[in-house]
């Protein structure tokens, strides 16, 4: 199994409503990587003609440095690279992250993510759906409530699905730079684990069980884990739905990272992500990392981060 790289991070800040945890795991990171790092911020554009006079000009500028002197104190001493750098941008939050993405080439995009009853436009605009639903790469959000300061036990919940093996390669990439062991969970909900039989008399009689390979196949992922030098365990839980299970499951094992695959391309309308991602960085305290899946040509690329 080839891990994913992971060789340059971006951190998107709100500077107004700074999620100071984003920065300081982005820096972690980043660290044990041994890796760049930007920290930016996004101003919303004013939207200023040719008639501004000199006095709002020169407010503006002022502000723009204001700005980036309260970025660099954000940014200082919160355990990152001697090399960070930082980045002031002007527009829409999202599109400009995704832009400097695209140039930078990033691999991780960090951001902090807001309960509905915060401010900032981390959730005004829910700035970290609609990256995690655009952005080509992975990204990592983060609460303010969120502990950042160790990433020990990671939690990887999967669905045989397409995703599954690019969720597992991204667990044993973290878990290899922070010694971490990795607990991979299968939701089952009550409705799935009831099997329906018909029979000859035409009763329908319904029994519970769990399929019988569901606990071998999950089995089958931490022995690769293991193999890999990694702690792992594997567990299948039924619960009244996946949401519930896999907070359940994060309550009862205190994780400090979830790794979570998002299925298909980047969408073309950020909408459509309203689902098991966007209900769980909402409902969780804890980091979530959500990736997509690899293609076979770039996955098989991958040049094992673990080993530079």
């Amino acid at each position: 199994m080839q891990p994913p790289t992971i060789e340059r991070v971006l951190c998107a800040l709100d500077v107004e409503h700074p999620i100071v945890g984003a920065v300081s795991l982005a820096g972690l990171i980043a660290t044990r990587f041994g890796v760049p790092l930007e920290v930016m911020h996004v101003e919303a554009s004013r939207g200023a003609g040719p008639l501004q006079s000199r006095a709002n000009r020169v407010a503006e500028l002022m502000a723009s440095h204001n700005l980036g002197q309260r970025l660099l104190e954000l940014v200082s001493g919160r355990g990152g690279p001697e090399s960070t750098t930082t980045r002031l941008a002007s527009g829409s939050p999202v599109a400009s992250i995704l832009e400097r993405c695209a140039v930078s080439e990033n691999d991780l995009i960090v951001l902090g993510a807001r309960q509905r009853s915060d401010l900032g436009w981390q959730f005004r605009d829910d700035i970290a759906r609609q990256v995690s639903a655009l952005a080509p790469c992975a990204t990592l959000t983060v609460h303010d409530r969120d502990g950042v300061d160790k990433i020990e036990r990671i939690l990887v919940p999967i669905d045989f699905g397409p995703v599954t093996d690019s969720a597992i390669a991204w667990a044993l990439l973290f878990a290899q730079r922070f010694a971490a062991e990795v607990h991979i969970v299968h939701v089952v909900s009550r409705e799935q684990q009831t099997e329906r039989a018909v029979e000859r008399s035409g009763k329908v009689t319904r029994s519970s069980s769990i399929p019988a390979n569901t606990s071998t196949l999950s089995a089958e992922l931490a022995a690769r884990l293991r193999g890999e030098g990694i702690r792992a365990t594997s567990d299948v839980v039924i619960a009244g739905g996946v949401v519930n299970g896999i907070t359940d499951y994060n309550d009862r094992g205190e994780f400090d990272l979830l790794v979570l695959g998002l299925t298909g391309p980047p969408r073309d309308a950020a909408r459509l992500t309203r689902g098991l991602a966007a209900t769980l960085r909402n409902r969780m305290s804890i980091p979530l990392l959500s990736i997509r899946e690899t293609t076979v040509d770039s996955f098989n690329a991958a040049s094992g981060a673990a080993g530079r």
